[in-house]
């Protein structure tokens, strides 16, 4: 199922030059720097069924918000020690992994965030969900090399926008 994903995944990542002109700004959804003045955008994720997105922000400790991908409503925001970098999902539950090899449950019914064992995980065996991760441009006219381009990726009729690191996540749908 792996290689499914990844498959599946890399036509996404690679078409970045997108119409905007196709698109109608729906909604602007901010990182919450009222829990971290330094949180940023660093991937978007989509569910296997097309149900949430998720936004992954933030290094020790990763920051998961969720949101229903249709109305783009927010539903609770995730708290993981260390960095995870992968986001998995199955049955209404999603699952994290850390740089430490520590695994997690992350339950939307509750809103908790639940230690679970690597034997666990592969008894459970979740799917990968589909990451809009956006690679770093740098601006060559900036002394500092701040990252700075927006840049969008699609997903379904739905266009995901933000500069590389940046606060601001904006969603496009086609008109």
């Amino acid at each position: 199922m792996k290689n499914f994903t990844l498959l599946f995944c890399l036509p996404v990542l690679l078409f970045t030059q997108v119409n905007q002109n196709m698109y109608t700004e729906i909604t602007q959804i901010n990182a919450p720097t009222t829990i971290d003045k330094f949180l940023s955008i660093g991937n978007v994720f989509v569910t296997n069924d097309d149900k949430y997105f998720v936004i992954r922000m933030g290094y020790k400790p990763t920051y998961y918000a969720v949101y229903e991908l249709e109305t783009q409503k927010y539903i609770t925001l995730f708290k993981v020690p260390g960095w995870s970098l992968y986001l998995y999902y199955k049955d209404n539950i999603f699952y994290s992994s850390n740089g430490k090899s520590r695994n997690f449950e992350l339950s939307v019914n509750n809103q908790t965030v639940s230690k679970l064992k690597q034997k666990q995980l592969s008894i459970i065996n979740p799917f990968e969900c589909y990451s809009l991760r956006l690679d770093p441009v740098k601006d060559s006219s900036m002394d500092n090399h701040v990252f700075i381009q927006e840049e969008c990726l699609p997903h379904l009729e739905y266009l995901f926008c933000w500069k590389y690191a940046g606060s601001v996540l904006k969603i496009m749908k086609k008109m």
